[in-house]
């Protein structure tokens, strides 16, 4: 049960970004190294 707690937490809410607000947008750059990173542009878009 633990491990897939820490699993979850390491695929979905640890994120390997940068924040950027603009005056009209807030974008977030996902590291071209991040392996979930098909999965949030996905969900994003």
């Amino acid at each position: 049960y633990r491990q897939q707690i820490k699993t979850f937490r390491l695929k979905y809410v640890f994120l390997a970004a940068k924040i950027i607000k603009t005056a009209r947008y807030v974008i977030m750059k996902l590291s071209e190294n991040y392996p979930y990173k098909g999965v949030y542009e996905k969900c994003l878009v």
